[in-house]
């Protein structure tokens, strides 16, 4: 794969995950939105949970992720049996995934992708994702899926040049 979005970086919550493993780094000062990284974080290394019992990772939407991110301010000890963070979690590693193998497949095949990120392993962060899903009204955040925010999030900061 030339591009790995599954190796997602949100550095606001400071939550690091790959498909294989989890490493998380949080800390809390804000209720509304996941923490901020100018407080000292605690980290941890784990594998990633199994799927929650209310499995959301095919149709997470920004809500649902939203409070899996505020999820991960209860603290590291007992985050992998807080279903909102499992889902989060998995849901935005699958979304990632799939992504990347998206973006992939259509340079192999020489068509437009719908993003341009660069060529190589890209790193997101919550200092950019975060405010971008907070600019969605809070009305459509229930009904609208991570993966359909993902992809306006990826095509805003990776824009293809010539298209507007």
């Amino acid at each position: 794969m030339i591009w790995h979005v599954s190796s997602v970086v949100l550095l606001g919550s400071m939550l690091a995950f790959s498909p294989q493993a989890s490493a998380v780094q949080t800390s809390a000062k804000h209720d509304s939105v996941p923490a901020e990284s100018s407080t000292a974080p605690i980290s941890i290394d784990r594998p990633l949970p199994p799927p929650a019992a209310n499995d959301k990772t095919n149709n997470l939407t920004v809500e649902d992720f939203m409070r899996g991110l505020r999820a991960m301010r209860s603290g590291p000890d007992n985050i992998e049996q807080d279903p909102d963070y499992v889902n989060a979690i998995r849901g935005l590693g699958h979304i990632g995934e799939n992504y990347a193998n998206e973006i992939d497949k259509a340079r192999k095949e020489g068509k437009k992708t719908d993003s341009c990120p660069p060529h190589g392993t890209a790193t997101l962060t919550s200092d950019t994702l975060v405010p971008f899903l907070l600019r969605i009204p809070p009305e459509d955040r229930s009904t609208m899926s991570m993966d359909k925010a993902f992809h306006a999030y990826m095509r805003e900061q990776f824009p293809c040049p010539g298209r507007a």
